[in-house]
């Protein structure tokens, strides 16, 4: 039962990664995710539906822009793809419940974050803390308990720590000794506390899929411009 769901859920997921993509891109550039349409940012080209179909259109335009021939980075499916088969696994994991929905969603998130942090060396805040909110709300409503309460507590101290407080003298310090990857150090630690929120609920299972999704974990890029 949870195959067929898990296979009938993977093309709609296509589509939410689809979205993640213009998400990424445009909220680091502070633009709209809403208007305008999709269009190639080299030479403006509005893409038209059938150049929007998540992967396919990717491999038909062989990764170029149809006008200008400016390459679309492959990240663009990878993102469409990874985005599908997590929120697959959410449902193949967990069948048709709330629990699935929030692991979908914060697998989305991690996605999102991870696409930004490698084009764009940033986890935005815009994007974590209101997923925290709802992975929170989410999670409490699904098992009332105090605990939701105090992870929250935990994990904002923690951030407070370890971003507010000592980031500025950790990054002078890594710079001394050569660590050019203190993005990923601090951008980690808001993705930390959403992380931390789901996996009391959903164990390894949950862990697993929140790992793969991990922008530490990920290798870095080099990507096209498509939005």
């Amino acid at each position: 039962m949870n195959v067929a769901l898990s296979a009938v859920v993977f093309v709609p997921a296509l589509a939410i990664g689809s979205f993640l993509n213009v998400v990424a891109a445009r909220v680091p550039r502070k633009r709209s995710i809403v208007s305008p349409g999709s269009a190639c940012m080299s030479c403006g080209h509005e893409l038209a539906w059938h150049e929007n179909v998540p992967v396919f259109s990717w491999l038909a335009l062989r990764g170029k822009c149809k006008v200008c021939g400016e390459r679309i980075g492959v990240v663009y499916p990878a993102v469409e793809l990874l985005t599908a088969f997590l929120i697959a696994a959410s449902f193949l994991a967990f069948g048709w419940s709330g629990k699935s929905f929030v692991a979908a969603f914060f697998c989305a998130t991690l996605v999102t974050v991870s696409a930004t942090d490698l084009s764009h060396r940033i986890i935005p805040n815009v994007i974590v803390l209101p997923a925290t909110a709802v992975v929170l709300v989410a999670m409490t409503a699904l098992y009332p308990s105090a605990e939701w309460a105090l992870g929250a507590f935990g994990a904002s101290f923690f951030r407070e720590l370890a971003v507010v407080r000592f980031d500025r003298a950790a990054v002078v310090h890594l710079d001394l000794v050569g660590f050019e990857d203190t993005a990923i150090l601090f951008g980690d630690a808001d993705v930390g506390a959403v992380h931390h929120r789901l996996e009391r609920r959903q164990g390894e299972r949950g862990g697993l899929l929140g790992h793969a999704g991990n922008p530490a974990l990920q290798e870095q890029t080099s990507d096209g411009n498509r939005w």
